[in-house]
């Protein structure tokens, strides 16, 4: 590989690095810097956007949509014992199902939604297991399950940011969210 061209690809890495850190900051420490409760900076859509997302889930086609999120959040679970409102199909899917279910918070308003969440992001950022049937979050084991856990957790936290039942729990799940990004990086 031509000299220029690897230092081409060492800047873009580093510029890549770069951006995931200064998101980190936006998101973990700004809030904090002015010594008071600041606004959450929302990774999708602000907060401005929530009020007409609740409105066109009442309005087909999105109706239908919404539905059919519900019902697929809502299916028989295959771990009754976790949580027999939320569907389970073991660690891959915990990750998608926090994710849904905090979007479907966000949608609702309905703080049910938000604690249903939680059980998932609490199994997935508390997870020691190895091997195929686990994550290792908390065995700091690097690879893909880390990263995608990491991003639905991120999509949780964020779509309950506001939500009741995680005003405290929140801060558990950034600082979770904080050691594994300093673990990745």
């Amino acid at each position: 590989m031509p000299f220029l061209e690897t230092l081409r690809i060492e800047a873009s890495a580093r510029h890549a690095a770069l951006a995931v850190a200064i998101v980190a900051a936006a998101i973990f420490v700004a809030p904090c810097a002015s010594g008071g409760e600041a606004a959450h900076p929302r990774l999708l859509f602000g907060s401005s956007a929530i009020p007409g997302l609740r409105q066109k889930i009442t309005i087909e086609p999105v109706a239908a949509m919404y539905r059919r999120l519900v019902a697929d959040t809502t299916a028989p679970s295959a771990s009754p014992e976790i949580d027999p409102g939320i569907r389970d199909d073991g660690p891959w899917a915990e990750g998608s199902a926090a994710a849904r279910c905090g979007f479907l918070y966000v949608l609702t308003g309905d703080d049910e939604w938000a604690k249903r969440a939680k059980v998932f992001v609490e199994r997935r950022i508390n997870d020691v297991t190895e091997g195929t049937s686990g994550t290792g979050w908390a065995k700091n084991v690097k690879g893909l399950r880390l990263y995608h856990f990491g991003k639905s957790v991120a999509l949780a936290y964020d779509f309950c940011w506001s939500a009741p039942s995680w005003s405290q729990f929140r801060i558990t799940v950034s600082t979770k969210l904080k050691e594994q990004a300093d673990f990745i990086f």
